[in-house]
């Protein structure tokens, strides 16, 4: 059984039970499982497929299990980076193992945008934290999802 089947499980079992506090934030296994049945559609979208690489670049939070979780389920494979590095070390990670996709916040992601452009394989990026999943290409132009 993969990771994300026992996510599924649990939201089919016990949608109501609380599967995630954070901070005084709790989540339920079915609202867990909505939202990263959501980010993978997205990502889905973005043309990512079996095996390309996600990188996650966030604090840890409820939205980087979420992501994780979406990453899983649109068949990809999750890269977290830590959110103490600076945007060259980004940058070097990203190159190296071929992101398709950013998933930050705003802050991290405009901190980033000299060195976005530069990395061949990111076709997105994925802003967290507003009411919808934000996504914009490359290079800065995008759509709100």
């Amino acid at each position: 059984m993969l990771l994300q089947n026992f996510l599924e499980e649990s939201a089919r079992k016990s949608p109501g039970k609380t599967a995630l506090v954070f901070g005084g934030e709790r989540l339920s296994y079915e609202k867990i499982d909505s939202d990263a049945n959501r980010l993978a559609h997205l990502i889905r979208d973005c043309g990512v497929l079996r095996g390309d690489r996600v990188a996650v670049f966030l604090d840890n939070s409820a939205e980087t299990v979420i992501s994780i979780f979406g990453i899983l389920k649109a068949d990809a494979v999750f890269v977290v980076l830590s959110p103490q590095l600076k945007p060259g070390k980004v940058s070097h990670i990203l190159k190296r193992c071929g992101a398709k996709i950013l998933i930050s916040d705003r802050a991290r992601i405009s901190a980033l945008n000299d060195v976005l452009d530069k990395i061949p394989s990111l076709r997105f990026t994925i802003s967290v934290g507003c009411p919808n999943f934000e996504r914009r290409n490359a290079t800065g132009r995008g759509l709100n999802i």
